[in-house]
């Protein structure tokens, strides 16, 4: 499959890291539903493009994904990208039970839950498409990141499990894994943060570049970035070898929530 043959589903699409996907595969001829919810610009950026329609609704809920699948059927779509997120980060005694809660949800649940239910549309097509975003900190955890954490590596799991599930049939599954990403979500706090540990990230036009080759690729995972492709088996073989390297990630969380605390 490649983009020119593509009539996908993107969730999160109003997002930066969605909209550099929808700017990609709008280029490569692909046809696009674009989903986010409401309160967000999606409709305005499914008017820039002639091959896309917008849809406000939320995947974490039944109502949202009734209304996706039915949009879904009525474009005929042959593929998912799974682009939503919600950054959380901080020391776990600072964060409340309706913020882990809510990070659950969006970032493992929904895409569960909406894959689950567009399945059917999808299955349909001799071949189909699911991408995942991931991330890095779904085979590494770091400092700072238990609940962003806990929902990436049940996403990178599931993907794993459904990858071997679907072996014989249409759907293929893919997690793609960046590792921090130049957007809103790692501003402040968490910007300083990566400063501190010295933190490489790229622009989200290198994960837009990756969701494209992912449709012509066979399912699996990539992780995004040098040395965390490497580091991140690594950890998944001999995780226990690594703990002694996230010392100054320690470091920089106390700093950085201490000096929040102080602020306020």
């Amino acid at each position: 499959m490649t983009p020119a043959t593509t009539r996908i589903v993107v969730i999160g699409a109003a997002g930066s890291i969605g909209r550099c996907c929808v700017g990609a595969l709008a280029a490569g001829g692909a046809r696009l539903l674009l989903v986010d919810r409401a309160g967000t610009d999606v409709v305005a950026l499914a008017r820039s493009s002639s091959a896309a329609v917008a849809l406000e609704a939320d995947a974490t809920t039944a109502e949202g994904r009734s209304a996706i699948v039915a949009a879904a059927r009525a474009l005929d779509a042959n593929a998912l990208l799974y682009a939503a997120g919600m950054p959380v980060f901080g020391p776990l005694e600072a964060l409340d039970e309706a913020t882990l809660e809510t990070t659950l949800r969006v970032n493992l649940m929904g895409p569960l839950l909406v894959t689950r239910d567009l399945l059917p549309v999808l299955s349909a097509h001799a071949e189909a498409h699911v991408i995942w975003l991931g991330s890095t900190l779904g085979r590494i955890g770091i400092p700072g990141f238990s609940a962003y954490s806990a929902g990436k590596f049940g996403l990178r799991g599931a993907a794993e499990a459904l990858r071997r599930e679907w072996g014989d049939g249409p759907v293929r599954i893919h997690h793609i894994a960046p590792r921090a990403v130049r957007t809103g979500f790692n501003a402040g706090p968490v910007e300083a943060y990566n400063q501190a540990t010295g933190t490489a990230s790229d622009p989200p036009e290198v994960v837009a570049q990756a969701v494209c080759a992912a449709l012509g690729d066979a399912p699996g995972e990539r992780f995004i970035g040098f040395p965390e492709r490497f580091a991140a088996p690594l950890n998944g073989w001999l995780p226990s070898l690594l703990d002694g390297a996230f010392a100054k990630h320690r470091r920089a969380l106390k700093q950085i929530w201490d000096a929040r605390k102080n602020n306020r």
